[in-house]
């Protein structure tokens, strides 16, 4: 596959910034190991940034030769070949950490991990011989060691909040600090700032399980209608434009398409319908009937609905329905998911959630699973574009249009 300058140089950033392994870019891009190593060397020497001092993967195990040859190992003295095992077992244990990623409230720094290294080997080397090849001074380390046993106040709440991190990452693990942040101070009236959050995260090696998504380039104009989203419309109150797609999954070998109505004012969903029938048009009409509704209420208000060009969108019967209640349509390019971008962002949301987060098995009816979803991203999830408020939350702040 050919990726472009601009293409090859992100993939290279997110190497060197650590985001991904190159063994990982190369899956994930579909290239070889060597390639993703020349992209991260292209950003690198792009931006005149220093060498990566890298991690190697346990599944790329070096076969460079030993440091010492043997007639040079035959040629040490005892206390040189211990020396050498030592620096051997300490380089293990340094490599095994960081590669699992193991920390603490008490290991947060690299010299905090040199301490738990000696700790973890001083029951089979001294800590005297540990301590001079790693140049520590002893006292450091006892003093660490003795610290331990006794943290400070704030040492205690940094260990507190690591914990509840920990515990509301198991819930939410699609999620990375900002949104576990936010939801931890809707929920218990905590106040953390995002650095603050970010380092509880660090410390519990707390990562978002998100999928990243390339898009391609933009499609051709919609046939049919054109794409107002593109016009700079202004939005500045409930119900004036309103963002739909449909979305499937599985639950329990089970096909299910859940199409979504969403307010574009505060990502409100506002009506959605499931079927378990492959395109079944009655899904995207039924999910019309709130909106509808709506209209009906207020039949002065002028209202937008946003869509992409599928079948059912495009088709004549829908779209004879809408001028009948004042719901002007819009469409967005052919194949340029980014034309309807926060639509298609709740999409992939809402499935990480679903399965990752709320664990939808099947096992109540899958429309009741759906149902309390749609309940709680309204009421109970935070939304970055809301400045972390609920959806309901931000439409109780601002005066709604009556």
């Amino acid at each position: 596959m050919k990726y472009t300058k601009e293409q090859r140089l992100d993939i290279g950033r997110r190497i060197y910034d650590g985001e991904i392994s190159r063994y990982e870019a190369a899956e994930e891009y579909v290239i070889n190991e060597q390639t993703a190593r020349n992209y991260m060397r292209m950003y690198r020497d792009a931006n005149q940034l220093p060498p990566k001092q890298g991690r190697r993967s346990i599944c790329a195990p070096s076969f460079k030769k030993a440091p010492a040859e043997l007639d040079e190992l035959k040629a040490m003295t005892k206390e040189e070949l211990i020396q050498e095992l030592i620096k051997a077992k300490i380089t293990e244990a340094r490599l095994k950490k960081r590669l699992r990623g193991e920390g603490g409230w008490y290991c947060n720094s690299v010299r905090q991990q040199d301490y738990q290294v000696i700790m973890e080997l001083s029951g089979e080397i001294p800590v005297k011989l540990l301590c001079k090849t790693m140049g520590i001074q002893r006292s450091s380390f006892y003093a660490w060691k003795k610290h331990l046993s006794q943290p400070s106040g704030k040492e205690k709440r940094l260990l507190s909040n690591v914990l509840l991190f920990q515990e509301y990452h198991w819930k939410y693990p699609s999620h990375g600090y900002r949104w576990l942040n936010a939801k931890i101070r809707l929920d218990k009236e905590i106040v953390l700032s995002d650095p603050y959050a970010h380092k509880c995260c660090r410390i519990a090696g707390i990562k978002s399980k998100s999928k990243h998504y390339r898009y391609k380039k933009a499609g051709d104009p919609a046939r049919i209608f054109p794409n107002l989203l593109m016009s700079e419309m202004q939005i500045d109150g409930p119900m004036q434009c309103i963002v739909s797609d449909m979305t499937a999954f599985y639950v329990k070998g089970i096909y299910h398409e859940l199409t979504l109505y969403m307010d574009l004012w505060n990502n409100e969903i506002v009506s959605h319908s499931l079927s378990a029938k492959r395109g079944d048009r009655m899904t995207y009409i039924s999910g019309l009937e709130n909106l509808i509704e709506w209209q009906k209420r207020h039949p002065e208000h002028q209202m937008v609905l946003h869509s992409d060009q599928g079948s059912v969108y495009a088709s004549k019967a829908y779209n004879e329905l809408l001028p009948m209640y004042g719901i002007t349509r819009s469409m967005s390019r052919a194949g340029t998911p980014t034309d309807n971008a926060a639509m298609e962002s709740i999409n992939g949301w809402i499935k990480a959630e679903l399965f990752m987060d709320l664990h939808v098995t099947g096992e109540k009816p899958v429309k009741e699973e759906v149902d309390d979803y749609i309940l709680f991203f309204n009421e109970q999830r935070p939304a970055y574009s809301l400045g972390y408020l609920t959806p309901k939350q931000y439409r109780e702040r601002h005066t709604p249009i009556c």
